[in-house]
């Protein structure tokens, strides 16, 4: 019996009769199963092969040898265990740089995705787990080692077209352990070490792909931060317009429309340390040479909208010198040209600074230079500074032994600063009530002071410890002056200035309109108006021959004792004490 198969063409067509052998029939069934079984066992053979450690290494290894002849350089991965569908793990993968130089080392990686994520439009990245790894950044000149790597894997195969689709993946969960960022950036001359003992990220949606992330908590433990400053390679020159107007246009967009949301950050005993090559270390608080140890700190419902952070923060940290902030709480904006601490508390070795404080900059390099170049606001609200901790900045004060509260209004940069509504007391002997501005800080020497004082109150041992100047001015004997009231206007240098008001002292009462210039290693120069009613003017000379005196007069003269002093007195003297003797309506 034979087999006959009709074909049935469409109409038109002819008819098409196959007559087959059943013999030849069945060797073709034959044929074909065998051909289905060898395929399922190569198939099989492939799976068994990649899932056995010796295939694994071996497919991993045609991967780097491949790699490392593009690359033009060395790319090795020391052992490799995988599945197809869900999981790797990858020990001693190295990537060097063509100088020979380690740019990627990474002890142990491991991988856990969604079961069969190859079929799916969008995959979980359930763990990555990253151990004793080392990024490199290094660069002499303007070009970073790796940017061979960057063009390798960036390059879009000559289309100029970017691909679309693709698989879209969300982590969840991220730890690493013992992992190091080095960046030896000769070319702008800073070096920079980041280290992390370990990290967990536990997030909700991490989008690697979009442009919104959500992460519920993010630990971070033991944390390094150094920073190196040194002399650049980088030519300097001057930057035209156009090129300052880009930097801002730059600066003024961090990551646009991306959002990011963190619910609790934590940071466990960080470090954070800064040098600059050829500055000299002081004993005292070192801004070019800081040490920051057993940083502490709580971020919550931490957010990054557009260009601006916001977050409520808790922080602790130790400074080298001594300083210690015991507890700062604030709630935190922070944007690429400033930020601002409400709500704000820092409590330090024995202060406590409440209620505002904001910084506002062109650009964040701007910090570098803090003293005329950040713009500041800050709101005192019962605040109280000790001066032990003001020592750690200006070690002269360490013997003063004064508590200072604080509150008022001040604004602008440290070198030209406003203080309006200020009320200011040190201990019992010090009391400020007024309005303050002060151009030319941090040299006292060369600040202009323009003071308009409600209520101004000092002793003599404070004066010279807040304006140590004066401890050399022998003549006038300042030291006389037991305490000293003032009402009125300063306005002038600590050693030219002119004063319009009224001061009360244990010697006597003085109205005055008065310049009043101190010469270093010169006689003192003055000139304006003084009226008393009574003033023990001989004691603050040092003159035993004259006592007390009254007058109403116009004052011009250099030098205050017998062998210098040229001074001449237009007016009314009420009367005058010399030699024991009271003259009248002189």
């Amino acid at each position: 019996m034979s087999n006959i198969l009709v074909l049935n063409l469409p109409k038109g067509f002819d008819c098409i009769l196959l007559h087959l052998n059943p013999g030849v029939l069945k060797r073709f069934k034959k044929i074909l199963k065998w051909f289905f079984l060898i395929l399922l066992f190569l198939l099989v053979s492939i799976y068994i092969f990649i899932q056995t450690p010796f295939g694994q290494n071996w497919i991993v290894k045609q991967v780097t040898k491949r790699l490392s002849k593009d690359l033009q350089t060395k790319v090795t991965i020391a052992h490799v265990d995988f599945s197809l569908f869900n999981k790797m793990h990858l020990e001693g993968l190295m990537i060097e740089d063509r100088q020979g130089d380690t740019l990627l080392y990474a002890g142990d990686m491991k991988v856990r995705i969604t079961d069969w994520f190859f079929f799916k439009k969008q995959a979980e990245l359930k763990y990555v787990g990253l151990e004793n790894a080392v990024i490199k950044f290094q660069r002499t000149d303007s070009v970073w080692r790796q940017q061979f790597l960057f063009d390798y894997f960036g390059s879009s195969g000559g289309s100029g077209k970017k691909k679309e689709g693709g698989l879209k993946l969300d982590l969840r969960k991220l730890e690493l352990k013992n992992v190091s960022f080095l960046k030896k950036d000769a070319w702008m001359g800073e070096d920079m070490q980041i280290k992390v003992g370990s990290l967990d990220l536990d997030a909700d949606k991490l989008s690697l792909s979009g442009n919104r992330f959500e992460v519920n908590s993010l630990l971070i433990k033991d944390p390094v931060v150094a920073i190196y400053k040194y002399d650049r390679k980088k030519p300097r020159r001057i930057r035209t317009a156009e090129e300052l107007e880009q930097e801002v246009k730059k600066a003024l967009g961090w990551n646009n429309q991306t959002i990011v949301k963190v619910g609790n950050l934590a940071i466990i005993n960080g470090t954070f340390s800064t040098d600059k090559e050829g500055k000299p270390r002081l004993d005292y608080f070192d801004g070019q040479h800081l040490l920051f140890t057993g940083i502490n700190g709580k971020w919550n419902n931490a957010r990054f909208e557009g260009d601006t952070v916001f977050a409520s923060m808790q922080l602790s940290a130790r400074e080298k010198s001594g300083f210690e902030v015991k507890e700062m709480k604030a709630e935190v904006k922070m944007t690429p040209q400033g930020m601002a601490f409400s709500d704000l508390e820092i409590k330090t070795n024995r202060s406590v600074i409440r209620d505002y404080y904001s910084m506002s900059y062109d650009d964040m390099d701007d910090l570098g230079a803090y003293i005329s170049k950040v713009k500041m606001a800050a709101i005192f609200r019962d605040s109280y500074i000790d001066s032990d901790d003001i020592a750690f900045f200006a070690p002269k004060l360490a013997n003063w032994k004064k508590k200072i509260t604080l509150n008022g209004n001040v604004r602008g940069t440290v070198d030209n600063m406003i203080g309006t509504g200020m009320l200011i007391q040190a201990g019992n002997g010090t009391l400020f009530n007024g309005d303050l501005s002060m151009t030319g800080l941090p040299d006292i020497n060369q600040t202009f002071i323009d003071l308009r004082a409600n209520d101004f109150r000092t002793v003599y041992p404070d004066m010279v410890t807040i304006i140590p100047a004066l401890q050399r001015v022998s003549s006038p004997d300042l030291r006389k002056i037991q305490y000293l009231n003032f009402k009125g206007n300063f306005t002038g240098f600590i050693r030219d200035f002119v004063t319009f008001g009224t001061v009360q002292t244990n010697l006597g009462t003085l109205v005055t309109d008065i310049n009043m210039k101190l010469p270093a290693g010169q006689d003192p120069l003055y000139s304006g108006n003084i009226s008393t009613e009574n003033f023990r003017l001989g004691e603050f000379l040092g003159d035993r021959t004259i006592g007390a005196v009254a007058f109403d007069a116009i004052v011009k003269g250099r030098g205050f004792n017998d062998q210098s002093r040229n001074t001449s007195i237009e007016g009314k003297i009420k009367f005058a004490e010399i030699k024991g003797y009271r003259y009248r309506n002189i």
